[in-house]
């Protein structure tokens, strides 16, 4: 039986302090509004118990298109993720990490978990244009106290960079200054509203190139809404695609259901229809396709990302 590698659940969606440009679920040119849906805690603590149950554990994601740290049940879930045994991979803008969060983290958490923090600037002017009206310093310095107060025994901690016009002269800088710092930095070229590559950072026909290849997001990450119901991979931030409802079908039952395993061969072998969602997406360029190990990194590489990992805080698959 297939098992997804990790679970991308919108515990609460629709909730999120920023309105950074190239988000595809509260960017600039959405037309779309995003709504607010927050599932009750019965029914997570039932998919949490269902993924316990897994013969080989996937991790959590607490989110889609949210700020995890904005949900007020999060500390019950990582809670009830520890008694379960599960880790968790929480992505994060920071903005709501006080030092009631820190000390909450160094005291729940452990090394399989990874908090991530998305900065996207080395200064606060690009801070300001790529993200919003912040205190970028405050952010990192949040980051700083979580790596210095968490000891041997805390979360892994990450930060990303996503690359856009705003920001591309940063991009160098950032990764030299964080690379020693934080466990784990990456950078990677954001899609536009379209899913494809911006033409300035285009290395080839990206999208002729990937037409017959496997889409490791499809592939290997499940997105579960906050209603139940599974999309195609975490770049559907309106839910278009809809493979059913978990409450209904459980977790395995829609991630091996027959319509899931068809629309992964089609995607594959490059037969998408036109007016099919994933049809023209280059956003699975972006996935990590082969690592390589250095004496003090693991550097993992796609065709528009680089991931740098300290060898010794690296708990992730090799490629």
């Amino acid at each position: 039986m297939k098992l997804p590698r990790k679970i991308a659940i919108g515990f609460q969606e629709g909730i999120c302090p920023l309105r950074c440009n190239k988000c595809l679920a509260f960017g600039r040119g959405i037309s779309q509004q995003k709504e607010v849906c927050k599932m009750p805690m019965d029914k997570v603590k039932q998919l949490i118990y269902e993924i316990a149950q897994m013969e080989k554990v996937p991790i959590i994601q607490p989110c889609i298109y949210a700020e995890p740290f904005a949900n007020p049940d999060l500390r019950e879930i990582i809670n009830y993720c520890n008694e379960q045994s599960i880790a968790m991979s929480i992505i994060t803008n920071g903005i709501l990490m006080d030092d009631q969060w820190i000390e909450f983290l160094i005291n729940n958490t452990n090394p399989q978990y990874t908090i991530s923090f998305s900065l996207d600037a080395l200064t606060q002017t690009t801070y300001e244009k790529v993200r919003g009206k912040y205190m970028l310093g405050q952010i990192e310095s949040q980051i700083i106290k979580l790596i210095e107060g968490r000891g041997d025994d805390g979360p892994r901690v990450t930060v990303n960079f996503t690359v856009e016009e705003d920001n591309d002269g940063e991009t160098v800088g950032f990764i030299e200054k964080w690379k020693n710092k934080v466990d784990g930095v990456r950078a990677t070229v954001g899609v536009d509203m379209h899913r494809q590559i911006p033409m300035k950072y285009r290395k080839c026909d990206t999208n002729k190139n990937i037409k017959n290849q496997k889409c490791l997001y499809l592939d290997e990450t499940m997105v579960i809404d906050g209603n139940g119901h599974v999309r195609s991979c975490t770049f559907d931030a309106f839910g278009d695609t809809d493979f059913g409802s978990v409450f209904d079908m459980g977790i395995l039952g829609i991630w091996n259901s027959e319509k899931m395993m068809r629309y992964r061969k089609i995607q594959e072998q490059g037969n998408l229809t036109q007016s099919n969602f994933c049809s023209g997406c280059e956003a699975g360029t972006s996935a990590m396709k082969h690592s390589k190990i250095t004496e003090k990194y693991v550097i993992n590489e796609g065709d528009y990302a680089i991931y740098y990992n300290i060898k010794d805080k690296y708990n992730l698959p090799l490629r």
